[in-house]
Formats: structure tokens, sequence, C-alpha cells
């Protein structure tokens, strides 16, 4: 696994990493059309915009200081249509600029989501879903605001500058020359300024990163906060990481009210140095009052450039970080594809083998050793032992989940590593305990396994394995809101509808792991019944906590520390008086305290 990047991990570049840059660049090449209709628009916008000190300084010098008021009429329509011009130009430019960026960031959201569904079970092991979607939403939202607007508006910067010095140095060049007095002490401010707000951006970048993690944790995870009475802890919590946030951005932005105000200062003495030189030409008789005038209006089309560069810089240095962290993510590669040459699995007739099967989640751990097993087709097979034992880890890899540590799993005399996942997954259905529910309604969750099922497939697999009542019974029948997560039903209810989609799917192997352990004894029997219907024709793992639902299996394997201690059938098992025999017995007791 690549190293995980924690939020206290984050950084912020100290410089552009060139190689980040193409690759978010790379977003751009499939829009460079309209990029480029945008970034000629948005360069013809700047040069526009320049025109009106020289169209003010012909009209000083020809008509006002002439009296020509016929001649002022013209130059000021010239000036209103520059200004019409504008307008409509800036208007097609911000729509091209805000329509491509967000078909630039359309297309990174579908690359990072289409990764997101191809990533192993591994790597959600062993990152926070927080910091997944912090990744989704802070981190997509800094490149969107880099590639939508501060592209473009470096392209604006770069040429207002350059225009403004092309206009300044034609009116008057002695002028233009004093502009510089001041550029040394404009570079000095921002080099003073600069890694006092690099370090503000990382620490904002931080705790924003810290304060989505924990609220996305939170909202996801409320049933346990709200069961432990974690409440007033969290809120605790969640307060000091916004202190810590509200610290950060005041910090910033202490910065910001610092930077700014000491540029417009140094702008307003080189401005003033201009006025003053500028006028003592004009008494000179070396330049024009609509030079002088002229040329203070192109005064701040210069300065303003240099000004935004330290904002367009600590800006591209953000995009930079969130670059860094999403291709970290996106350059993961999945524990678990396809090999090369890997076929599409055959029509399975449910033939499992497991060949000396071991695994680890971690080196030198191991979880399962030496697990032989072979299972006739249609069989159903239970798991029973300990928690930790590893009898969820033994169907994960059925699954393929994960890849095994040694050993081979086969299907049908296929070993899993040599075939497609998609056309293993087809063929297999899996029901856990805390089975996941979309939101939508009853019926949306039914077909989300075949999605161009119809109403009557759906409601077909439901009677089918005696569900049909159950869901009828809900508020609305199949049209119930379940909610998210399917909140809105209750836990029997839930693992109902996840049996009914399981049916519709017509798996070849189903999996069912602790599949009825979360459900009341009422409900217990409904679904039991429903299992029953469901194992029929199929070969089937079911993974028990309550024995009473593996007593009719066809063999039934107890693990103890990852191994295989017993197998046999209930009676078989019983008889033996061993580990399966003490389990039941102490089940039975239970049951009847």
């Amino acid at each position: 696994m690549p190293r995980r990047f924690d939020d206290d991990e984050e950084q912020l570049h100290a410089s552009l990493d060139a190689r980040i840059l193409r690759r978010l660049l790379a977003y751009a090449l499939p829009h460079r059309k309209a990029l480029g209709v945008a970034w000629l628009l948005t360069a013809l916008d700047a040069q526009l915009a320049l025109l009106g000190p020289f169209l003010i300084k012909i009209a000083v010098d020809k008509y006002i200081v002439g009296a020509n008021l016929r001649g002022l009429g013209g130059i000021s329509a010239v000036y209103v249509a520059v200004s019409a011009c504008l307008w409509a130009i800036a208007c097609a430019r911000i729509r091209m600029v805000a329509a491509t960026g967000e078909n630039m960031i359309y297309d990174l959201r579908i690359a990072l989501f289409s990764h997101l569904q191809r990533l192993s079970m591994s790597y959600y092991d062993k990152t926070k879903v927080g910091w997944i979607v912090a990744r989704g939403t802070s981190d997509v939202g800094v490149i969107r605001e880099t590639l939508t607007w501060s592209l473009s508006e470096i392209i604006y910067v770069v040429c207002r500058l350059l225009g403004a010095m092309f206009w300044m140095a034609k009116l008057s060049p002695p002028l233009f020359a004093a502009t510089f007095v001041v550029i040394p002490l404009l570079f000095a401010v921002t080099m003073v300024f600069r890694p006092m707000a690099v370090e503000a951006y990382r620490a904002t970048r931080q705790t924003i990163s810290r304060v989505t993690s924990h609220f996305a944790e939170n909202v996801s995870g409320i049933r346990v906060v709200q069961s432990f009475g974690r409440e007033e802890h969290n809120i605790g919590e969640f307060s000091r990481l916004n202190v810590d946030n509200l610290v950060a951005h005041v910090g910033a932005a202490r910065i910001a009210c610092l930077y700014r105000p000491t540029m417009r200062v140094v702008v307003a003495l080189g401005t003033a140095v201009v006025l003053g030189y500028g006028t003592h030409l004009l008494i000179g008789g070396r330049i024009t009052v609509g030079v002088l005038i002229g040329f203070l209006g192109y005064i701040g089309m210069f300065f303003w450039p240099i000004m935004m560069s330290g904002q367009l810089y600590n800006q591209t240095l953000a995009a930079m970080a969130a670059g860094e962290r999403l291709f970290q993510l996106l350059d993961t590669e999945p524990d678990v594809r396809d090999a090369p040459g890997a076929v599409d699995i055959p029509l399975i007739e449910g033939y499992v083998t497991f060949e000396d099967v071991c695994f680890s989640y971690e080196e030198g751990t191991p979880v399962l050793e030496e697990i032989a097993l072979e299972v006739e087709a249609g069989s159903t097979i239970a798991l029973v032992g300990a928690t930790g034992s590893g009898k969820s880890t033994m169907v994960s890899l059925l699954a393929r989940f994960y890849d095994v540590t040694s050993g081979r799993i086969l299907i049908d005399g296929y070993d899993l590593r040599e075939v497609t996942l998609r056309s293993l997954h087809e063929q297999m259905g899996i029901v856990v305990q805390e089975n996941f529910l979309f939101d939508g309604t009853v019926m949306d969750n039914i077909k989300y396994v075949r999605p161009g099922s119809t109403d009557e497939q759906a409601v077909a697999a439901a009677r089918a394995i005696g569900l049909h009542d159950l869901i009828e019974a809900m508020p609305d029948g199949y049209e119930t809101d379940v909610g998210e997560r399917g909140e809105k039903l209750s836990a029997g209810q839930r693992q109902g509808v996840c049996f009914v989609r399981a049916m519709l799917a017509n798996p070849r192997i189903l999996i069912l792991d602790e599949a009825t352990a979360s459900i009341d004894t009422v409900t217990e029997m409904l679904i039991q019944d429903a299992i029953q219907r469901l194992l029929v024709g199929r070969t089937s793992f079911v993974v028990a906590h309550r024995l009473s639902t593996v007593r009719s299996a066809d063999l039934i394997l107890v693990l103890d520390g990852g191994r295989i201690v017993e197998r046999g059938t209930h009676e078989e098992l019983l008889h033996r008086r061993g580990l399966y025999s003490r389990m039941y017995e102490e089940f039975v007791a239970d049951t009847r305290g």
C-alpha cells in the first residue's frame, strides 16, 4: 500500500511542481478548443481595457484643451463603444471559462469516483472515510478554483501587465522608467509576506480537512454516537477542531490584511513618484497634460497585476497540494485486480475448492492457515466459531475481496486469480449483518443488482422467498422510502429487502455473513424461511452466530485460530463431543435462559 496521507501529514508545496501541474492541465486537453477561445477572449478583454486611459489622453490633449466639443463627443462615443465591447467580451469570457472549467472538474470527479469504485477492500480498511470525502470535496474545490479561474486570471494579469507596460512606454519613456523605482520595494514586501502566507494557508488546509473528516465520520456513525451518549464529547471535540480552524483562518486573514494595505501603500508611493516627476516634466514642456493623466490611469493597471501575482501564486500552490493528494489516491493500485489474460468465468455450477489457503491482512500475522476444503455444487456450508476465528475472512476470500497469501481457491476448477472480477461477482450474492441500502425506495434497492429488471420481476423475487407480505406491510409497500442507509426501516425490514435483492440477482454462489444476527426472533423465523428458499439450487456459505441457523447445513466447519478444527453435519459434530458440541450446548442454555 502506498503511504496514506493523514491530516497531520498534509503539506503545501513550497514551489511549483511541474509534474503535478502537467497532470492537472491534462484534464484541460479534451477541452482545449473551448479553453483556447476562452483564453483568447481573456486576452482581448485585458487589451481592450487598456484603451481607456489612451482615449482619455486623446480627449484631453486634442479636444478638452482645444475646447472642441464636437470632437469630444466623438471620442466619448468611442469610449462608450469600447466599454460596451468590454461588457460583451467579459460576459462571453466568464461564461466560457466557467463552463469549460466545470467540464474539466466533471472529468476529474468522474475519474476519482471511478477509481474509488475499483479500489480493493484493503484500501478502505486502512483509510478514513472522512479523508476520502475531503479529497472529493475540499481538494476538488481548490483545483476547480485553479483550473476554472486562476489560469484565466494569470493570462489576464500577464496580458494586462504587458499591455500597460507597452502603453506607458509609448506615452512617456521617462515616466515609465520612474515607475520602476518602487518595484524592488514591491518584490521585497512580497518576499517577506509569501513564506508567512504559505504557512498560514497550509494551516487552514490542515484544519479544514480535519473538520471535514470529523464531520463526515460522526454523521456516518450517528447511531453509535447516540447509542453511547457521545454527543456532548463529540460536540466538544468538533468545537476544538473548529477553534483550530478559526485560529488558522483568522491568522491567514491577518496576514492578508497586512499584505494588501502594505502593497497599496507602496503603489501609492509609486503613484506619488510618477505624479511628482510627471508634474516636473509637464512644467518643463516635455509631456502634455493628457499624457500625465493617461499615464496615471495606466499606473493602477501596471501595479494591479503585480499585487495579484502573490494571490495567484498562493492559489496555484494550494492546487499543487490538493493535486498531490488526489494523484496519490488516483495512483493507488488495487491490491485485487484482473490479472493479464484473465478470462470470464462461464456459468458457475458451484464446485468450490480451497487448496491449503493461508491469508494475512498484515505480514507476519496469519488469520487463516492451511484451509483445505472441497464443496459439491448446490451444497450449503456453515461456518461457525468464536469472533476472530476467520469465518468472515474465509468468505471474503471466496468473493475475492482479498487475494490469498498462499494456496489457491477454485470455482469449477478456475483459479479465482485467473478470472475477471466482473464475471465472478455477477454470479455471486452476498448478504451481511449490516447490509447497506441506498437512499431511495424499497423497489429501487431491490432492482439495484439488476438495473434492467422490471417491477414485476422484483415482486416475483419477493414472493419466491416469502417476503412479499413483509414488504407490503411497510407504509408505502414497494415504494416506501428507505432513507439514507435504510435508516427508516427496522433491522428485519432491511435484511428482508437485502434477501429479496439477492434473490433477484439469482447468484450461483450465495454468501450469508451473520445475516440474521441483528434481528428479533419473530422476524428471524420469517427470514429463516426466506433463507431456506434462497439456498435451494445454489452453493451457499453461511457464517452464523446463532447455531439454530446451521443445523440443516450439508457441512458445518468449525474454525478456531484461523484453522478448521472440526467438520461434519450437525448430528455428527454433536456425537463427537468436541468444540461444536460445547458451543451448541452453550447456545441451547442461553436460549432457554
